[in-house]
């Protein structure tokens, strides 16, 4: 079903994001006030609504550097908001905070600042005593300060180095299995800003037999089906309607505003002419090499060898007798899944374009298929 946005979120994650700023906002009023209460109850709402935030952007499948961006922001701009509501002393505290005298004299007491100040020069263990303690009363500051690091550092990485990303569903099977979580190669490709995925340098194309994550055009909402496949005007009349027809249709059941990645074996690279004829693999005219490893019945396994990279595919016999041929134009890249009978890929949707390109998947770090199992790290390989 069509995912309905508002301003860009869903509009569940767009109420769940308005509660946990309410909840927010009466954490500091009660906290301003001296509510020890209230602002329990407000930091738990947080911590509920943050839980719910979480659930709802991995069932929507939302990119989650968004996310993260949106999280760092936030953070500073906490961290600012305690900067201007902090105390520069104990008086200040005083007056404004009903009830923290008792409070005050209860820390001057604790054993743990005692603890902490005992290597103290005595001239100088009220001023820090006055110090730890000014640290409660700037929670606000001092929390946000420390997650806007620890969520800008998160960032760094994951949007300029690697990303990790869950492998959904069993179209890149043997090699890719549900539940693997893939390590994304975030600047093979060149770099991109976060959330936005705007190039900030050209980088490298993506090679034959690369396993590239991407948007695909189909799950962007304000995709055509010209911009899937440029050559459409050119193609058969008949050809060109079943495109269309398929393409629309999996556009109207699948597509968001921020898209959905996919993760496929890249066979196609622009200029190329591939031809497929059953399970046959034409590239350029020459036959891509590919011998069998075992059958089962129906299903047989073989290894595929693209620009001397080996790798497995799977075949059920059902497409036997399909046949397909692409010219790749300019920026653009054909991929096929290596679960070649279950696998929408660009037989069904066309190709995807360079700047929809999220990264290459290089390292399987984890495996857990099942929230009831535990992960594991047996499948810990290079992706071929």
């Amino acid at each position: 079903m069509q995912q309905q946005f508002l301003m860009g979120l869903d509009q569940i994650l767009f109420l769940f994001s308005v509660i946990f700023l309410i909840a927010f906002s009466s954490w500091v009023i009660f906290f301003r006030k001296g509510s020890k209460s209230g602002a329990s109850a407000a930091s738990a709402a947080m911590f509920f609504i943050s839980l719910l935030i979480l659930w709802r952007v991995f069932k929507l499948n939302l990119d989650f550097g968004l996310v993260l961006s949106l999280a760092t922001i936030f953070a500073g701009m906490s961290w600012i908001l305690g900067i201007y509501l902090s105390f520069s002393n104990l008086e200040e505290v005083l007056k404004t905070i009903p009830g923290s005298k008792e409070k005050i004299n209860k820390m001057k007491k604790d054993s743990s600042i005692f603890e902490k100040l005992k290597n103290i020069q005595p001239e100088k263990i009220e001023k820090e005593r006055e110090k730890n303690i000014l640290k409660y009363f700037n929670t606000l500051k001092e929390e946000s300060k420390s997650y806007f690091w620890i969520l800008l550092l998160i960032l760094s990485i994951r949007s300029f180095a690697y990303e990790p990303y869950q492998i959904p569903s069993s179209s890149m099977e043997p090699g890719l299995q549900v539940g693997d979580f893939v390590l994304v190669n975030k600047f093979s490709y060149g770099l991109k800003l976060p959330a936005l995925n705007k190039a900030i340098n050209k980088g490298s194309s993506p090679r034959r037999g690369d396993v590239a994550v991407f948007l695909p055009p189909h799950t962007l909402c304000n995709t055509k089906p010209e911009d899937a496949r440029p050559e459409l005007s050119s193609l058969p009349l008949k050809e060109s309607q079943i495109f269309m027809g398929k393409f629309i249709s999996l556009q109207k059941s699948r597509c968001s505003k921020l898209g959905m990645k996919y993760v496929k074996r890249v066979i196609g690279v622009p200029g190329d002419k591939v031809t497929i004829k059953g399970y046959e693999l034409y590239i350029n005219g020459e036959k891509i090499k590919q011998v069998i490893k075992k059958r089962n019945g129906n299903e047989a396994i073989y290894i595929e060898t693209i620009e001397e990279k080996e790798h497995l595919i799977r075949i059920l016999g059902i497409r036997e007798y399909e046949s397909f041929s692409w010219t790749i134009p300019q920026d653009r890249f054909l991929v096929l899944g290596d679960n070649r009978d279950n696998s929408l890929d660009s037989r069904a949707w066309g190709y995807f374009s360079k700047e929809n390109l999220i990264g290459k998947a290089e390292f399987i770090w984890l495996h857990w298929a099942l929230f009831s199992e535990m992960p594991s790290f047996n499948r810990n390989k290079r992706i071929q």
